[in-house]
């Protein structure tokens, strides 16, 4: 019992443990090359199948596997849904290139035709819709970020003037002592550089003017 005790002590000091695992999706220090004259909407609709069904929760952002491979649920570091944290760090990095920006909530269960009324009814000049079609990432020893994100930008009558999308399957590196703490250090910067990869993007750019 003793023993018991002590490597599960030394498992959550290290922060080695596959439960309870969370992921930070903040855009600090992010900027993108955009500045809008017109207020600009922002909508983050969460389309994932195993978000939609309810299989997942919306906060869920992939697998921490354990010692035999076996997956437990990681989650936004926020506890708030993977498109709330989307949304947060878009808005945040609009607004520091000085882009004002209002966010429209949409529901994963919403079509979407629903999301681009959203967009529509704030009657802004521009209203940017980004479409989570897969994200999670799945460590082991390394750590794999699978994702599929769509960017539109719509003008004031609704018409898209452009889009965008990245999708893949990026191996982020790992650590053999502790995959869990290496996620942590590695999931964020590489959120951030698909964000960019959207929103920096020529078309998207020249969409927003």
């Amino acid at each position: 019992m003793i023993r018991l005790f002590a490597i599960l002590a030394i498992c959550i000091l290290s922060g080695g443990c596959a439960v309870g695992v969370q992921h930070s999706y903040s855009a600090a220090d992010t900027k993108f090359d955009i500045t809008a004259d017109s207020k600009v909407a922002v909508a983050v609709h969460d389309r994932r199948p195993y978000v939609v069904s309810g299989d997942k929760a919306g906060n869920f952002v992939g697998l921490q596997r354990a010692g035999f491979g076996n997956p437990y649920d990681v989650t936004t570091e926020s506890s708030k849904t993977l498109a709330n944290d989307f949304a947060a760090a878009i808005v945040a990095a609009l607004e520091a290139g000085g882009t004002a920006v209002q966010n429209v909530s949409v529901l994963p269960e919403e079509s979407d035709a629903a999301a681009e009324k959203k967009l529509l009814a704030t009657k802004t000049e521009r209203g940017v819709l980004v479409t989570i079609r897969d994200w999670k990432t799945d460590t082991y020893v390394n750590t794999k970020l699978i994702f599929d994100v769509v960017l539109r930008v719509f003008d004031s009558t609704g018409k898209e003037r452009a889009k965008t999308g990245v999708r893949g399957e990026d191996n982020l590196g790992g650590s053999n002592f502790n995959p869990p703490a290496h996620a942590r250090k590695a999931v964020p910067p590489a959120f951030r550089e698909q964000l960019k990869t959207l929103f920096n993007n020529p078309k998207i750019v020249a969409a927003l003017k």
